[in-house]
């Protein structure tokens, strides 16, 4: 005969322990999942990149110039350097980079010169963020390796200077043959061609185009250039406008805002200048020379000093105005002249003379009338046989007469009582003797 046990407390059967596994693991299953995607999520939120575009351009004298950018795409400040890149390390223009908001990211330069041979070239910038975040970051940029020195064919003088705010001309381009590679550099190559501007580029917001077509409203626009060897130092803008209209007119040019310009004088080799277009109807002009401030009608294509140009848009502009600095000197010229005068004058006088002449007159009046003094003969009252003399009012020390004598009274109810007493005492002896 079996003998039969009951499970233990708190033991649960077999099909009840696989239910309750079930329906933990549906339990706690979605949420590892959340979890698992809220860190994937923070982690992908955290950009930290240090994005480098690079453009080249084969100089005359058959080398490359490689201009290297690097954007910081985080909203920190980014501590950067260069760690490796073909040939020696270039300079960053800036070792922080300001933290980017938003796009057109902040960004820093580096330029190198290669051998026009080279067909490849890279660069590796280290970043630090303020929260102490690193990364490393690397790019190459392919390079055909035939940039040779270019032997002139044609040949202009230079272009006059520019006078009183109009730069020189801009010719057309010169005409060049390249030489073939690791052949000798002829002599002309060292005379300043017809144009005295080469490579030129324009990088608008990390992308590299040849002119300034396309550019919108709130773009940084970096021009890049080189002045070829054998040139006299040329002076070039790059200048930015706020436009009546999206479009240019001739007849409203003269309605244009100088916003922005970034104005140097360079010798031979590669530069760069940079502007952001307006937030509204804008034109954006690279020019030979000084930046024109007040336009009227075409004024660079008339000076001939015009490289490349734009307009664009699409918001009306709120023009600068300069009525903020008329009110602030208008009004401090009143107020101070009346508050000081009428104040000082009034209160003093008033209460110095009323409250002294009146409060001293009226107390002196009740010492003049004193009142009538006491009798000084003291009443006498005699009560069986004992003399009681009231006092005077005012002369007892203690307390004053109020007409009723408590000790009298007791005195006399004393001896009332004593007289009764007596009597009676005197009638019971009578009704004894009797």
């Amino acid at each position: 005969m079996g003998i039969s046990h009951p499970h233990p407390a708190g033991r649960r059967s077999g099909p009840g322990r696989a239910l309750l596994t079930a329906a933990g693991l549906a339990l706690v299953a979605p949420l590892g999942l959340a979890l698992v995607g809220a860190l994937a999520g923070a982690g992908a939120a955290e950009a930290h990149d240090n994005q480098i575009s690079g453009v080249a351009t084969c100089a005359t004298d058959g080398t490359y110039t490689v201009t290297w950018t690097v954007a910081n795409d985080y909203d920190q400040d980014d501590t950067v350097k260069v760690v490796d890149a073909t040939g020696t390390l270039p300079a960053l223009s800036r070792s922080v980079i300001p933290a980017s908001t938003g796009k057109p990211y902040n960004t820093a330069t580096a330029t190198q010169t290669l051998p026009g041979t080279t067909t490849s070239a890279s660069i590796t910038v280290d970043g630090t963020w303020a929260d102490g975040f690193q990364r490393t970051d690397t790019n190459t940029l392919a390079l055909d390796g035939t940039c040779a020195a270019a032997t002139l064919v044609t040949s202009a003088s230079s272009p006059s200077s520019p006078a009183s705010g109009a730069a020189s001309s801009a010719a057309p381009a010169s005409t060049f043959t390249a030489a073939a590679p690791g052949s000798a550099v002829p002599a002309a190559a060292a005379v300043c061609p017809a144009t005295p501007l080469t490579d030129l580029t324009f990088l608008v917001d990390g992308t590299v185009q040849y002119g300034l077509d396309g550019v919108r409203m709130g773009q940084t626009v970096v021009a890049h250039f080189t002045v070829p060897a054998g040139c006299p130092q040329q002076t070039l803008s790059l200048v930015a406008y706020q436009a009546p209209a999206a479009t240019f007119d001739a007849a409203t040019a003269s309605q244009q805002v100088l916003v922005q310009a970034d104005t140097d004088t360079f010798g031979p080799g590669a530069h760069s200048l940079t502007v952001t277009a307006p937030s509204c109807n804008f034109q954006l002009d690279f020019v030979f020379g000084e930046p024109i401030k007040h336009l009227d009608g075409n004024s660079y294509s008339k000076a001939g000093v015009l490289v490349s140009a734009v307009n664009g848009g699409g918001t009306v502009c709120t023009p600068p105005t300069t009525p903020p600095t008329t009110p602030p000197t208008t009004p401090p010229t009143t107020p101070p002249t009346t508050p000081p005068t009428t104040p000082p004058t009034t209160p003093p006088t008033t209460p110095p003379t009323t409250p002294p002449t009146t409060p001293p007159t009226t107390p002196p009046a009740p010492p003049t009338t004193p009142p009538a003094p006491p009798a000084t003969t003291p009443p006498v009252t005699n009560v069986l046989g004992v003399v009681y003399t009231k006092p005077v009012a005012g002369t007892d020390p203690v307390l004053p007469f109020t007409g009723s004598n408590t000790v009298l009274l007791v005195e006399i109810g004393g001896a009332l009582v004593g007289i009764g007493l007596v009597l009676r005492g005197l009638g019971g002896r009578r009704r004894v003797r009797g």
